[in-house]
């Protein structure tokens, strides 16, 4: 929890000094926030290996009864919603623009 605090701090902190005109703090930010995110790999690698039930049943794409073609875990073990946010920060920094939702990762694949 303290690393994905930390990471959303310093992607919001990239985006106020880029909304102050500041572009040497943001690209420093972008980097601590993918430092953070390969920190939070190791910890979902560990945890994984400590799972109830199958980490390929609760991690992979495949088809089920619910509307995700995947297992319940696989957004976690994707670390999905981590690269997203760090990509919409990056699409905001080059672009001066929202990144397109289509251009968003889902989480599903």
């Amino acid at each position: 929890m303290r690393l994905r605090a930390q990471h959303a701090a310093i992607l919001y902190r990239s985006v106020l000094a880029y909304a102050r005109g500041d572009s040497g703090a943001t690209a420093s930010s972008l980097e601590q926030a993918a430092a953070f995110t390969s920190q939070a790999a190791g910890v979902v690698a560990r945890r994984e290996a400590h799972y109830r039930f199958d980490v390929t049943r609760e991690t992979g794409q495949y088809a089920n009864p619910t509307v995700y073609p995947f297992g319940y875990l696989r957004p976690a073990h994707t670390l999905c919603y981590w690269h997203r946010r760090e990509s919409q920060v990056a699409y905001l920094l080059q672009n001066g623009a929202a990144a397109p939702v289509a251009s968003l990762d889902t989480c599903g694949n």
